[in-house]
């Protein structure tokens, strides 16, 4: 298998455990109906940046910062089930592409109205 198949199966395995994670563990109610939008493995294996979303009206800096604080529990969580000795630092971002998406999509039909 190629280092980017590996690469790839990683990142696969990866977003499927976290969002098991999310959904089972996780009883923080400011971060339901989080979800992993996309996961992006930093060079040399130094961090692990993860996207996320919610369709739920949330302030995407308070959710960032909630999984923030669980990473730990998500790296240990990560360790055992992938059968890795080290996960690298996890980094969580608020996915804005969804935010982007409308406002264009708003623009495109005020433009249209015009």
């Amino acid at each position: 298998m190629s280092i980017t198949a590996n690469r790839e199966r990683y990142r696969s395995d990866l977003q499927h455990h976290l969002s098991v994670l999310l959904q089972r563990d996780v009883n923080d109610p400011r971060l339901q109906g989080v979800s992993i939008t996309r996961i992006d493995l930093g060079r040399g294996n130094d961090a692990i940046h993860i996207w996320v979303h919610s369709m739920l009206e949330q302030d995407g800096e308070v959710v960032t910062r909630g999984l923030q604080r669980l990473a730990g529990f998500f790296r240990h969580a990560l360790g055992k089930s992938l059968h890795r000795r080290k996960i690298p630092e996890l980094r969580f971002h608020w996915d804005l592409a969804f935010e982007q998406g409308n406002a264009m999509v708003e623009r495109l039909n005020n433009m249209e109205r015009s």
